[in-house]
């Protein structure tokens, strides 16, 4: 399948004969990608005529959301209405046609990743988060775990424990520049191979491949983090719920130091104390609250409830937590880590290390003292000169 570079009409709207700039490029060895500049009207992208054949050919299925994450396009159709002022796709289904809005740029990336073997396959075929190639040798050598592995409460509080303890939480790679790719192969990638951390959306999704793979039933959640009413509260935090037999576990490894070590058996108002520190599930009339006790005071944790969330819920609250200026993570650049005893925290330029009341803190006087930290502390390693910059600056 050939995408050449060339100029193509931009559909729709009453000016048929509007040019709309083509350029294409290779993204690796099987993804061809080509970018549609627009003015920031209405137009419509015929994905058949840069693909060179008609796109109606295979079952694709394409959802298509604005920046606000409104549904605007759903449906297997070889037309994509490009809203005004751009707009986020996402590919459901296969083969695998994707496309993403890039704002600084205004274009919109589209192309085909490969063909799967058979072209008779359905979107219904392609289960949410399929975790069927996760490589779990891989993932726990990553952790190091060696112990066996069995869908009950032991494995399950081995791998809680290892996967917390051993890699970051971190937003690094929005203060280089670089987009948070949710798709299990990326996660696995970043965090397993090349021994990087991630926020809640990268480190859960990773836990609850592992332990499909192993064999426990898992279903996503999403949380909305802070104290008060959660109707003022952006639902932008991935919590699991774990089946174990007859048991529901709450599982989270992504909400950053001084959070859960282990997993929360799912029981309504009983304290549950790990390595000192007491948690307790809390029903409310939205749903649950997990806090922390304990302390001179309460802390709410962040509040949830059982509605399942899917690949598309995570996608919004990602593009939000990742690019929006408003977002902390986009403020502010963050690292932690857990431990047993202690754990560690650098935001901005301050590292605090915190072990049971006592917490010191080391000013951090520049980005070659940064670098030192992130490897000494967190095991996370940049070559020298790299430099981290909030995207607001």
């Amino acid at each position: 399948m050939t995408l050449p570079g060339r100029e193509l009409f931009a559909r729709g709207g009453k000016d048929s004969s509007e040019l709309a700039e083509v350029r294409s490029r290779r993204k690796h060895a099987r993804d061809h990608h080509v970018a549609f500049r627009h003015d920031g009207f209405n137009r419509h992208l015929d994905i058949g005529e840069l693909l060179d054949e008609p796109f109606d050919n295979a079952p694709h299925v394409l959802r298509s959301f604005d920046r606000a994450g409104l549904v605007r396009t759903e449906g297997r159709r070889s037309m994509l209405n490009v809203i005004g002022g751009g707009q986020l796709l996402e590919h459901v289904g296969v083969p695998v046609v994707e496309a993403f809005f890039e704002p600084a740029a205004h274009e919109i990336f589209v192309g085909v990743r490969h063909q799967l073997p058979s072209a008779s396959v359905s979107c219904e075929d392609s289960a949410e988060g399929d975790t069927s190639d996760m490589d779990l040798a891989a993932y726990r050598a990553r952790i190091r775990d060696d112990g066996p592995v069995e869908p009950d409460f032991e494995t399950l509080r081995r791998i809680h424990v290892a996967q917390v303890t051993t890699i970051p939480f971190e937003n690094l790679d929005i203060h280089l520049g670089r987009p948070i790719n949710l798709d299990l192969p990326s996660i696995e990638s970043k965090l397993v191979r090349a021994h990087r951390g991630g926020y809640c959306f990268e480190q859960n999704t990773l836990l609850a491949a592992a332990l499909e793979t192993i064999g426990f039933r898992v279903t996503r959640l999403g949380a909305r983090v802070g104290e008060g009413d959660p109707r003022f509260l952006k639902r932008t935090h991935m919590v699991l719920l774990v089946h174990v037999g007859e048991s529901d576990m709450i599982a989270d490894v992504g909400f950053g130091a001084g959070e859960l070590l282990e997993p929360l058996l799912f029981r309504v108002g009983e304290p549950v104390t790990q390595h000192g520190r007491t948690f307790e599930i809390v029903q409310t009339e939205y749903g649950y609250t997990l806090r922390e006790t304990g302390h001179e005071r309460t802390r709410e944790l962040y509040q949830f409830n059982l509605e399942e969330q899917y690949d598309v819920d995570r996608e919004i609250a990602n593009h939000y937590t990742s690019t929006h200026p408003d977002s902390g993570f986009v403020r502010t650049l963050t690292v932690q880590l857990d431990g047993i005893e202690r754990y560690w925290i650098v935001r901005g330029r301050l590292l605090q290390t915190v072990e049971g009341n006592t917490t010191m803190e080391t000013d951090i006087r520049d980005d070659e003292q940064l670098l030192g930290i992130l490897a000494s502390v967190f095991d996370l390693r940049f070559p020298p000169g790299t430099v981290f910059r909030s995207p607001n600056l």
